[in-house]
């Protein structure tokens, strides 16, 4: 098989798995992305980088002008994300 036929034969099963996995559900997502994008959007706004980095999960605190990650090692796993972005309820 010659590389552009191998190339041919990717792109193809590629489009293929994307109409059949993602753009069912295109839609959908493109929503939930606007809508992320608006909240963040109304974060900065309202309150700056602070706004947007404070409460931003589990793992991470935001501490002007430090944003803090935790490190997790394979004997302390990180915990289940429970809490929306930017300390939204959901």
């Amino acid at each position: 098989m010659t590389q552009r036929r191998a190339r041919e034969e990717l792109v193809g099963v590629l489009r293929a798995c994307h109409s059949a996995v993602i753009a069912p559900h295109h839609d959908r997502m493109r929503a939930a992305f606007d809508s992320e994008r608006a909240t963040l959007g109304r974060a900065v706004l309202d309150g700056g980088v602070d706004g947007l980095l404070d409460g931003v999960g589990p793992g991470l605190r935001w501490r002007s002008p430090v944003l803090e990650v935790d490190y997790w090692t394979s004997h302390r796993p990180p915990p289940a994300i429970t809490r929306p972005c930017c300390g939204r309820r959901g």
